[in-house]
C-alpha cells in the first residue's frame, strides 16, 4: 500500500510539473484590433539596424533609384541580406542565387514594381507618400531578416496584390532598443 501511495504521488507531481511547463512555453497571443468583427493582426518586431549600416554603402554601388539615394542604399542592403550565391555543384563554375525568406523578398519586389508604376503615372505629390511607404517596408524587411516571422510571412503569402502587401507592411511596428 505504501509503495502504491508513493508511486501515485510521484505520478501526480510529474503530471503537474508537465502541465505547468506546457503553459509556460505558450507563445504570447497576437495583438488584434479592439473590434469583435475586425480580426486584423498587427505585428511588432525589434529592429537592430541603425543608419550607419545603409549609409556606409556608396551610391555608386547601390545605383540609382526613382525614390532617391537613401532608398537605393536600403534596397541594395535588402537585396544583399536576402540573397547569396552558391555553386550549383562542387567544382562547377556555374552559380545559383539562393533567397532567404522568399515570401518577404518576392512581396517587397512586387511592392516596388507596383509603386514604380504608380510613381510614373502619378504626380509629384504622390512621390513623398510612395517613398514613405516603401521606406517603411524596406525597414521592416531589413529588421526581420534574422527573426522568426511565420505569422507575418503567412499574411504576405495570402496577399493577392500590392495593395494588400502594403496593408500587411503598414501593420508592422518596429521597436528600436
Amino acid at each position: 500500500m505504501k509503495t502504491f501511495l508513493v508511486s501515485l504521488m510521484v505520478f501526480l507531481s510529474c503530471s503537474l510539473i508537465s502541465a505547468t511547463g506546457n503553459n509556460a512555453r505558450k507563445e504570447p497571443e497576437s495583438r488584434t484590433s479592439d473590434s469583435v468583427e475586425d480580426t486584423t493582426e498587427y505585428f511588432r518586431f525589434f529592429s537592430f539596424t541603425d543608419k550607419s549600416e545603409w549609409e556606409s554603402i556608396p551610391v555608386s554601388r547601390a545605383g540609382k533609384h526613382y525614390l532617391g539615394e537613401d532608398i537605393a542604399r536600403k534596397y541594395y542592403l535588402f537585396k544583399d541580406l536576402y540573397t547569396y550565391r552558391t555553386p550549383v555543384s562542387p567544382g562547377s563554375p556555374a552559380m545559383r542565387t539562393v533567397i532567404r525568406k522568399p515570401v518577404v523578398y518576392n512581396a517587397l519586389n512586387k511592392l516596388e514594381k507596383h509603386l514604380k508604376k504608380i510613381n510614373y503615372e502619378g504626380s509629384a505629390q504622390n512621390a513623398g507618400q510612395i517613398g514613405q511607404t516603401f521606406e517603411h517596408a524596406l525597414d521592416v524587411a531589413i529588421a526581420i531578416y534574422s527573426q522568426e516571422t511565420p505569422g507575418f510571412e503567412s499574411e504576405l503569402q495570402n496577399s493577392d496584390n500590392a495593395k494588400e502587401i502594403m496593408s500587411v507592411f503598414s501593420r508592422v511596428e518596429l521597436i528600436y532598443p
